[in-house]
């Protein structure tokens, strides 16, 4: 039991440090008017989505949105890991 919660507690801290990296990365994405905007345009689309109950359409924008960020935070990582 006590290496279950040995492994818990690290895995715990390991996602509690991404969790925290990825905050970061995401500040620094909206810090940029532009990309406040284009933020701002994909949340609208994912929520209008949802209000017209069209799930597909809520799909491919909450895809296109995660995808988005996930670039643009693994382009920081490489860019931060070259400095």
């Amino acid at each position: 039991v006590s290496a279950f919660l040995l492994n818990r507690s690290s895995d715990l801290a390991i996602l509690d440090e991404l969790a925290d990296n990825f905050y970061r990365y995401r500040y620094e994405f909206i810090r940029d008017d532009g990309n406040y905007e284009q933020l701002t345009r994909e949340h609208r689309e994912i929520c209008n989505a949802i209000i017209a109950h069209d799930t597909e359409k809520a799909r491919q924008a909450s895809r296109i949105h995660i995808e988005g960020q996930w670039r643009f935070i693994k382009a920081r990582i490489l860019e931060d890991d070259a400095k």
